[in-house]
């Protein structure tokens, strides 16, 4: 929970330990200060485990959102433009 207000963005970070190989979908919950609730945009995270990929890249990141390249070492994830995202590490998906 944080308290805070800024005219600055907020940036979360969160690692589901529990994920399944399929796809999962995930979205905030904001609570202000009043208790009013309210839910950001969902995503998908595909963690299928596939041998083909056909889809078109739009970007790469890292894990705390930096756009990198295909060289970056770390974990990578793929934002593809049909809307899908995916982690991967040296080409194999996590």
């Amino acid at each position: 929970i944080i308290e805070y207000e800024s005219a600055f963005p907020y940036y979360f970070n969160f690692s589901d330990k529990t994920f399944k190989p399929t796809i999962n979908y995930y979205r905030l919950k904001y609570i202000n200060k009043d208790n009013e609730k309210s839910y950001s945009k969902r995503i998908s995270i595909n963690n299928q485990r596939s041998k083909t990929n056909n889809k078109t890249t739009s970007y790469i990141t890292n894990l705390l959102g930096q756009i990198v390249d295909e060289s970056y070492p770390g974990i990578k994830v793929y934002y593809f433009e049909d809307g899908s995202v995916e982690k991967m590490k040296n080409s194999v998906k996590l």
